[in-house]
């Protein structure tokens, strides 16, 4: 039940997390 983005309070910082990890991924990769 990982990631699904439903309003669970343990769900929240995880999803945070790996937006902003794909956001840096992103971001290393157009250098």
């Amino acid at each position: 039940k990982r990631g699904f983005g439903i309003s669970v309070t343990e769900d929240a910082p995880v999803a945070a997390l790996e937006k902003s990890l794909a956001v840096i991924a992103r971001v290393l990769q157009d250098y």
